[in-house]
């Protein structure tokens, strides 16, 4: 919205974390080929996506976001992205990179290795800790 209003200058950046911001679920054949975290997700997430389709009259990109324009990126505010190896949303992080990298709006990506979608949650995962570490290291960087 802020892109569209053109009033992105009110915010600093915008931090996708684990966005699902990409219509790969919707496509049957890919390049490359779905990875098995993808592959086990398919069913709920074309199901929750034609939830959000349903008596939408929306733009496709205000659903999945890396169906923007370049026009409209080039207007939003810079973005900080971060991932998990095992994800089944890193395929939409990784093409949101490259997006926003591709219209010079792109501050840093990320993609925490060895771990998976909502490892933060358990406490007791090795990797959690450096998940939040990237996090404030990115706002401490960025928000000075």
């Amino acid at each position: 919205m802020l892109a569209e209003k053109s009033e992105s200058h009110s915010v600093k950046f915008q931090f996708q974390m684990i966005p699902q911001v990409d219509d790969c679920f919707e496509k049957d054949n890919i390049t490359p080929p779905f990875t098995e975290e993808e592959q086990a997700y398919m069913g709920f997430m074309r199901g929750i996506n034609a939830i959000h389709k349903e008596n939408n009259s929306c733009s496709d990109y205000w659903i999945w976001p890396n169906l923007a324009p370049d026009s409209l990126i080039k207007k939003c505010p810079p973005a900080l992205i971060l991932t998990t190896e095992f994800d089944m949303f890193r395929r939409g992080s990784e093409n949101a990179a490259k997006l926003f990298l591709r219209n010079h709006k792109l501050i840093e990506f990320g993609i925490l290795k060895g771990t998976y979608h909502a490892h933060f949650y358990d406490f007791n995962c090795g990797r959690t800790a450096a998940w939040f570490e990237a996090i404030k290291v990115a706002i401490d960087v960025h928000l000075r």
